[in-house]
């Protein structure tokens, strides 16, 4: 009690059985939030929600990100655009180096990689803005990659199955390298997606439905 090893390992395994990845999608399908950046989720459009989603709650950013996307429907256009311009899409979501980063990595992307979105980490993780949540949600989610995307709402799920009072990044991390071994790539965004609601939904901070999980 206290710390994740992997000699309890075994017990994570039952939560990337086929049953269950089928059960717990099933439950995603049927009460699942439609969010409108996970319709048809591309690399842009992740990263534009995961970017909005930081410091900021979900109904504050939905019509934000449909505003954005109707101005800046790609990276290309946004990447020709002026930070003048940028900044007034932004305006009143707050932590304005959020939207520069937006933009700066958008030019880095089009000039030096002809407007395709990064497909691996590290070069995700070198563009402004982007640390290791937002690179792995946009590998997972977007591009079906063995990535665990791990927020709140995720470790208070295995923090509640595994009794961890204390918990720290090496407990973050050992989870996450376990995790991502058990992951069936094909259906890893999805599962990530699932994953987070059920911690929103049922595995809430205050008053968890316990009996529904």
């Amino acid at each position: 009690m206290g710390r994740f090893s992997r000699e309890r390992g075994p017990c994570l395994k039952s939560l990337f059985s086929e049953e269950t990845v089928r059960n717990l999608l099933s439950w995603f399908d049927i009460n699942g939030e439609n969010y409108p950046w996970g319709e048809s989720p591309s690399p842009y459009s992740v990263w534009i929600s995961e970017i909005m989603l930081q410091q900021t709650v979900v109904k504050t950013v939905i019509p934000y990100f449909l505003k954005w996307m109707d101005r800046f429907p790609d990276i290309i256009t946004l990447s020709e655009s002026s930070e003048t311009e940028v900044l007034r899409n932004w305006e009143g979501l707050g932590y304005y180096s959020r939207a520069r980063n937006i933009l700066k990595s958008a030019r880095i992307i089009c000039n030096d990689y002809n407007g395709l979105f990064p497909s691996d980490r590290r070069t995700l993780l070198s563009l402004p803005g982007i640390g290791e949540y937002t690179a792995d949600a946009i590998l997972s989610i977007a591009f079906g990659r063995q990535y665990f995307v791990f927020d709140a709402n995720v470790k208070r799920i295995f923090q509640r199955l595994y009794e961890i009072l204390l918990w720290d990044s090496n407990n973050a991390g050992a989870f996450i390298k376990y995790l991502e071994e058990l992951i069936v790539p094909e259906k890893a965004g999805k599962w990530n997606c699932a994953v987070m609601q059920l911690g929103q939904k049922v595995c809430r901070k205050n008053q968890p439905g316990c009996s529904l999980c």
